[in-house]
């Protein structure tokens, strides 16, 4: 099948940038049906409302060749009305506008934990929209990373925008907030069938809820502190899944999972308080040292 996408955008970055590290940590956490890692490139749906109301959707794929300071962004000509947003949200996810020798500074010294586990360009992929990866994490609460997976392409199927001319394995947008909230008081039930468990659906509805009525906001503008404490206000929502939240929608820099099992298993043997009084010598970068130790296993 051909597809009509438009000429490509290229997006400037500062090198290093660590490729197919970051392309394997967002094939990990792939959506079915809305994202997927094929042939070293990232490929997505999209779906926005533009400022009259019309929703625009389409698909993109960004790739990047060796030795070039840019990504090749590659979109369908049905996103053209939303090229800013999709830009916006590219720079996002893949943390372009970051200067790495920022974080190379402060980080070179966890060498000394482990030789090569500081990676040099080190990147904190974000979000291309706030409420898809907010929901993400929460069906990744104690469960596999396939299993949260899993749910969330189920949560697409139910929900999600239906498209057309899409490569194959690409079949729906995200759904919005609004998607779910209009389930009204059947939400709960729906959810359960698709394996969705009460205290988990109700995170998401209340996440859903907090964004479609402004009080909640997770964008790289919005106060990560403020915003982490009104997380943790929403049952069902821990220390673990707001700092998470924070790192990958608002790029808050210096988060730091001290009880994530990857952390621990990263650096074995010391209990959370010892990784704290570790940490606190990787401020203000600490998601990007956590990054660095999940990659290092």
């Amino acid at each position: 099948m051909r597809h009509d996408l438009m000429p490509v955008v290229r997006l400037p970055f500062i090198p290093p940038l660590p490729w197919d590290g970051i392309l394997g940590f967002l094939a990990g956490r792939a959506i079915p049906g809305v994202e997927m890692v094929q042939d070293g490139s990232y490929m997505r749906t999209a779906s926005f409302r533009l400022a009259d109301n019309q929703v625009c959707s389409g698909w993109l794929t960004v790739s990047h060749q060796e030795g070039r300071p840019w990504l090749a962004l590659a979109l369908s000509r049905s996103l053209a009305p939303a090229l800013p947003q999709v830009r916006d949200g590219i720079r996002r996810l893949f943390d372009l506008d970051l200067d790495p020798a920022g974080p190379a500074r402060t980080l070179e010294a966890m060498n000394a934990c482990r030789p090569g586990l500081f990676v040099p360009g080190i990147r904190l992929p974000g979000c291309f929209t706030p409420f898809e990866t907010a929901t993400r994490a929460v069906l990744g609460q104690q469960v596999t990373v396939k299993a949260a997976s899993t749910l969330a392409g189920r949560l697409v199927t139910l929900l999600g925008r239906p498209l057309a001319g899409t490569p194959e394995g690409l079949t729906h947008a995200f759904p919005e907030p609004l998607d779910l909230l209009a389930l009204g008081e059947s939400a709960q039930n729906q959810l359960g069938r698709l394996g969705i468990i009460s205290a988990r659906a109700q995170c998401i509805l209340s996440i859903a809820r907090g964004l479609h009525h402004g009080e909640l906001s997770l964008t790289p503008q919005a106060n990560p502190i403020l915003e982490m404490d009104k997380l943790r206000a929403i049952r069902g929502i821990g220390g673990w899944t707001a700092q998470y939240i924070a790192m990958r929608t608002m790029g808050y820099a210096d988060a730091f999972l001290d009880t994530d099992a990857g952390v621990k298993q990263a650096l074995p043997g010391m209990s959370a308080r010892e990784l704290r009084r570790l940490s606190e010598a990787w401020r203000p970068w600490r998601s990007y040292a956590v990054m660095c130790l999940w990659n290092s296993l």
